[in-house]
Formats: structure tokens, C-alpha cells, sequence
């Protein structure tokens, strides 16, 4: 029995071992020509997924019983999203590239919703063994590398920060006093990187949490909210410009940067030229797109390779204003879902399923800026896609009969 047990905890190894992988490659960057040609080696990386999601779905043949069950209604819209990447695959670039990318997406998708069948300890046994992860590889990777403004070696500053964001998710997440470590670690990690993005998208979590979890007393307000702010987005092109500067300037000077340190002498950094380019290659494909994951090797189109530095215009490019309506509407459905779980949720006493569905409201939206001027919207390999992708299943595949029972154990 003791063993069967032991047996049980199997899953929760998953996302540990995963960002674990996802790390450990990282102490090849020591010089800065490793950086101009590194590329996580394929093993590594097939190895993160691999791992996630065979022990997330390795209950079936260890314990199902000892699970709760998951609504399907709502996992429609994943389907369709799959579905469609699958079909214009075909049509691709690139069709070989594009349908292997789709099922390896339709194999990690499957793996985080696993991972919230998993039982209510396993799930926060889960988040505190990522933490614990982090800081184990964060200490192999100060013994390989030197230590260098913003980062170590020759590791992107901003994956730090990523990697920060990941640490302050799971220690809301958990309880006990492993949560505090792990929330001011993250900060930390985001204030050494500098990254001005992961500042934005951290800042707008916090608000959006405190909002949701102090002030915002009802679902019904929560929609009011949005559908406000809804209506006021188109008004934000008008905007943008300043609005940019704004951000930028008061994110500068609260993290003592400014864009000559970048490199650039503009507040987007150079993105401008990068959004410029990736409109003119949508408007050569604008309803299907180029093919799904294809968007790097577009050496036909008059514009150079494309990375449009925004996980929306990447989309775009990759799956055309059809593709782009259906992800949209993921999205949409999965931040109501999670908003209307929360709010059933809201009376309950320190429920994990209540902490989980605030962090994952409140992540969702923060993603937004994120989505925008990072260039990930499905990203097997990189910490916040990632929990992008988790956090949008959880969503979409816990019952919300859930927030109106008691039997949250």
C-alpha cells in the first residue's frame, strides 16, 4: 500500500523534470558566439515535453480511480484550434513541418490537461517542486557561468525574467512558507534581468490579482469590467505611441535602464521594423496564413525571414485571420471560464482549486502584453508559453460544477 503510494506521485514529477530540462542546456552559453548559434540540443528539448506530458498522463496506468473526473465540454474549442491546424497543414509552406508541429501541439495540449486530473496535492506538490527545480538549476547554472550585467553567460536576460514569472506563479500556487521564497525569488530574478516586458506583464498581474481577489466582489462586475475595457481597446492604436513611450519610460526608470543600454533608440526596442515586415508577409496569405510553425523559413516572400517579435502577428503569419479567430475565441472562453470558476470559488477557505482559478485569471489577462510584443503564443519550450498553454486547459477542462460543491479537497 505504502509503495502504491509512492507510485501516485509519479505525476507531479512532470512539470519539475520539464523546466529542469529546459535549464540545464542553458550552461553551453558561456561564450558569445555560443549565442549567435545555440540552439537547445533537439534531445533536451524533446526530452522536456516528453517527460511532461508520459508522467502527467501516466495515472491511467497507475491509479485512475484515485482521480477526479474533467468536464469536456468546453475542450471543443481546443479541438477546433487543432483541428485547423491539422487541416491547413496541407496547405502549408512547409506541409511536412507544419503537421509535425500540430501533432506535437495536440500532444502537449493533451499533456496539461492531464496534468489537472492529477489530485489537488499532486497539483500544488507539482508547483512546489518547480520551484524547488528552478533554484537547483539556477545554482548549476552560477557554478558553469559568469555572473555579467542582467544575466549569466550569454543567457537571454528576458528568459531569466520568464523564469522569474514562472517562480511567482507557483509560489502563489502553493502554500505553506516555500511561498514567500519563491515569490520574492521571482521578483528578484525579473528586477536582475531588467526586462521591461516581464515588469509590464508582472505589474498587470498583480493588479488584475489584487483587483480580482479584494475589489472585484462579483463575476457580474468582473464582466462589466471587461466588456469596458473591451470597448475601449480599439481607442489604444490611437494611442499606442505615447502610450509605449509611457510605459517604457516609467518601467526604465524604475529598473535604472534606459534603451541606449539596449541597443536601440526607441521605446519598442526595434520592434516597429519587425511588425512592419510581418504585415507586409500577412497580406501574402492574409485568410489561412503560411502554414502552422513555418513563419522562419519564408525565403520566398520579397521580405527577409520572418519573426514578427508579437506571438499575435506570429500567429497571424502562421494561421491567418481564420486561424487567429479561433485562438482568440480559445482564449476568450477560457479567461470566462476561469473568471466564472473564481467567483464560485470565492467563499471557499484556502482552496487550492480558488488559488489556482485566481493565478490563472490573473495570468491570462497579463499575458496580454506579453502576447503582443514577445514573439511565443505556442512555445513547447519556454516557461510562461507554457503556462500560458497550462493555464487555458485548466480552464477549459475543470468542471465548473466544481466551484458550486464543497468536495474541493
Amino acid at each position: 500500500m505504502h509503495n502504491n503510494k509512492l507510485v501516485g506521485f509519479i505525476p507531479a514529477f512532470g512539470l519539475s523534470i520539464y523546466i529542469a530540462l529546459m535549464l540545464i542546456p542553458l550552461a553551453q552559453l558561456r561564450y558569445f558566439e555560443a549565442q549567435l548559434t545555440y540552439d537547445a540540443p533537439r534531445v533536451f528539448q524533446v526530452g522536456s515535453v516528453l517527460s511532461f506530458v508520459v508522467l502527467s498522463s501516466s495515472f491511467f496506468v497507475l491509479k485512475r480511480s484515485a482521480y477526479r473526473a474533467v468536464s469536456l465540454s468546453a475542450l471543443i474549442f481546443v479541438a477546433a484550434f487543432i483541428i485547423y491546424i491539422i487541416l491547413t497543414s496541407p496547405s502549408s509552406i512547409y506541409p511536412n513541418r507544419s503537421f509535425l508541429y500540430a501533432g506535437v501541439t495536440t500532444f502537449f495540449f493533451a499533456g496539461c490537461y492531464y496534468f489537472w486530473r492529477q489530485s489537488n496535492f499532486q497539483i500544488e506538490l507539482s508547483f512546489k517542486m518547480v520551484f524547488i527545480a528552478i533554484v537547483a538549476c539556477f545554482v548549476y547554472l552560477l557554478i558553469s557561468l559568469p555572473l555579467r550585467e542582467r544575466t549569466l553567460g550569454w543567457i537571454s536576460p528576458n528568459l531569466l525574467a520568464h523564469v522569474g514569472l514562472m517562480s511567482i506563479i507557483s509560489g502563489l500556487i502553493v502554500s505553506g512558507r516555500i511561498k514567500l521564497v519563491a515569490i520574492l525569488f521571482g521578483v528578484g530574478l525579473i528586477v536582475f534581468s531588467q526586462s521591461r516586458t516581464v515588469f509590464v506583464a508582472l505589474a498587470v498581474f498583480f493588479a488584475s490579482y489584487v483587483s480580482i481577489n479584494y475589489l472585484v466582489n462579483s463575476y457580474k462586475r468582473f464582466i462589466y469590467i471587461s466588456i469596458i475595457l473591451t470597448l475601449v481597446a480599439p481607442v489604444t492604436p490611437l494611442i499606442s505611441s505615447g502610450l509605449v513611450s509611457a510605459v517604457s519610460s516609467v518601467s526604465s526608470v524604475i529598473l535604472g535602464v534606459d534603451d541606449a543600454n539596449r541597443v536601440s533608440g526607441s521605446g519598442l526596442s526595434g520592434r516597429s521594423a519587425y511588425w512592419e515586415n510581418a504585415v507586409y508577409v500577412i497580406s501574402e496569405r492574409p485568410l489561412i496564413g503560411h502554414g502552422f510553425r513555418t513563419r522562419q523559413s519564408l525565403d520566398y516572400s520579397e521580405a527577409s525571414a520572418v519573426n514578427a517579435h508579437s506571438g499575435f502577428l506570429n500567429l497571424v503569419l502562421d494561421t491567418g485571420i481564420l486561424g487567429a479567430i479561433i485562438f482568440a475565441a480559445l482564449y476568450v472562453v477560457a479567461a470566462n471560464r476561469a473568471a466564472l470558476l473564481y467567483f464560485s470559488l470565492r467563499l471557499c477557505n484556502d482552496s487550492i482549486q480558488k488559488r489556482i482559478s485566481s493565478v490563472a485569471l490573473s495570468f491570462l489577462i497579463a499575458y496580454l502584453p506579453i502576447f503582443i510584443v514577445e514573439p511565443n503564443y505556442i512555445n513547447l519550450s519556454h516557461p510562461t508559453s507554457m503556462l500560458f498553454t497550462l493555464f487555458i486547459m485548466y480552464a477549459l477542462s475543470v468542471p465548473l460544477r466544481f466551484g458550486r460543491s464543497d468536495s474541493l479537497s
